[in-house]
């Protein structure tokens, strides 16, 4: 049974916080580019290969568009573009992770998954420069990992930073 079901966002983004801080976090693994990032367990509900998007007129530069996300039409954002990457899309083909933050649903557009982990607070490193971390506030913590170096994401605060 999943207890973090029913917190709001910002409940259980303290709760990830506090276990990256006292013991560990679950992540889901993706890749933009080279990177590798985390996504938090509790808020991922679908990985899908994205058939094809619909663009969305005026749209920000990180919004791809609407895809179908198992039955459900859903905001498709580039992770790409939100990470201060280029967009390397093509309309089809994509990787999209479904995650709920909400109670409305997203696909995060990634190159490539892996798996879930459990990251070690002690495996957790220091960032060398504050300005970093005060400008991209949607950042967990940043680990040390078998697969090298793990950014774990705050979803609902970047989709809010992004979406506003």
């Amino acid at each position: 049974m999943n207890m973090t079901a029913s917190l709001p966002d910002s409940a259980i983004r303290d709760l990830n916080r506090d276990k990256a801080a006292a013991g560990s976090i679950q992540a889901f693994l993706v890749k933009i580019g080279p990177d590798i990032y985390g996504l938090p367990i509790n808020i991922v509900r679908a990985v899908v290969r994205s058939q094809q998007y619909t663009p969305i007129p005026l749209a920000p530069r990180h919004i791809t568009g609407l895809i179908n996300l198992r039955g459900r039409v859903v905001t498709a954002v580039d992770l790409r573009i939100c990470m201060g990457k280029t967009a390397a899309y093509s309309n089809s083909g994509q990787l999209a992770v479904g995650v709920e933050v909400n109670g409305e649903d997203f696909a995060l557009m990634v190159d490539e998954v892996g798996e879930v982990v459990s990251l070690p607070a002690a495996s957790q490193v220091e960032f060398q420069s504050n300005a970093l971390r005060k400008k991209i506030r949607w950042i967990v913590g940043v680990f040390a990992a078998p697969q090298g170096m793990v950014t774990v994401l705050d979803i609902p605060e970047m989709l809010a930073a992004n979406l506003n």
